[in-house]
């Protein structure tokens, strides 16, 4: 369950309106970014050219890595269980929001924010969850105690407890995506998701931006991450949601030669956010440093040839 900031209706979507009687103390010349979500007018917008120029949608997000809570900003209530990717939809759509290893929603989110190996905390521990994502857990008496239990208050995880996800074949698949999984050199309390256009020019840089994209948009941006390069900018590891915008471009955007991620690519992910962005969209999560690249690339690339305007057609 979300938490709205403190007095303030809960409703999705809706940015808090301005304190009337308080003058802004945002100096300036003020605009909106040309690309979708609801962004906050302030001083100098930052824009993304991509984003124009592909026509996004929905507003990229910026997942920034800090040990600061932002004012007014949405997060879950601790202990409950909900899909972490709803922040980044939020986010998408021009609210601020903010997750830390309290407050992440699942066991799986703590993972996929960076936040340690929260699967310990998953029911039955690591080894159930090894038989959670592969074959399930109703083969042990253990196991099916534990899932029937699950049912009054949870079926639908209880049906996947006992009988499998059935995205690995096998137990010992899962455990050696499990053991290879990244460690961040970097540890920080929170994790927070922008829209872009919130991130002020000259303060904190964020971590990582994410697009969200269909087929041709996505197209694009992959050949604009190799645009100076051999090749292989763009990599589409297996993993959940939150771990494709989180975890894992975390770790690209530590490594001197840092690669977009392509993600979405979840089934479990996908069901949660097809509500919002609609059934044929996948994330592109793309480190601050290339994807500054990526934004100086774009004039004279081929987004502006006859090509890419037939595709976009």
């Amino acid at each position: 369950m979300l938490l709205p900031p403190e007095g303030e209706k809960r409703v999705f979507w809706k940015r808090p309106e301005p304190t009337a009687g308080k003058r802004n103390d945002r100096r300036g010349s003020f605009r909106k970014t040309a690309a979708g979500g609801g962004c906050r007018r302030q001083e100098v917008a930052m824009e993304s050219k991509l984003a124009r120029i592909l026509k996004c949608r929905f507003s990229p997000v910026a997942l920034t890595r800090t040990d600061s809570r932002p004012e007014n900003a949405l997060s879950f209530r601790p202990g409950r269980r909900a899909c972490i990717m709803s922040l980044f939809v939020n986010a998408a759509k021009g609210r601020t929001c903010v997750a830390d290893a309290a407050a992440c929603g699942c066991p799986g989110a703590v993972t996929g924010m960076g936040f340690g190996d929260g699967y310990r905390n998953f029911p039955g521990g690591t080894e159930a969850l090894f038989h959670f994502l592969s074959q399930g857990n109703g083969h042990t008496e253990a196991g099916r105690r534990m899932g029937e239990a699950m049912r009054k208050k949870s079926p639908a995880f209880a049906d996947d407890f006992l009988c499998g996800e059935r995205y690995k074949k096998t137990p010992e698949a899962v455990r050696q995506w499990h053991d290879a999984m990244p460690v961040l050199k970097k540890q920080t309390r929170c994790v927070v998701f922008r829209p872009l256009c919130d991130i002020r020019p000259g303060g904190e840089n964020p971590d990582v931006v994410v697009f969200t994209a269909d087929a041709a948009q996505l197209s694009a941006l992959a050949y604009m991450a190799d645009y100076e390069g051999a090749g292989g900018r763009a990599i589409m590891p297996w993993g959940s949601g939150c771990q494709q915008i989180g975890l894992l471009a975390f770790h690209e955007a530590e490594s001197p030669s840092p690669r977009a991620v392509v993600g979405l690519t979840d089934p479990s992910a996908r069901a949660k956010v097809k509500h919002a962005f609609g059934s044929g969209m996948l994330t592109f999560a793309v480190p601050w440093q290339l994807f500054l690249r990526m934004e100086d690339n774009a004039e004279g690339s081929f987004l502006f040839r006859p090509t890419f305007s037939r595709m976009m057609d």
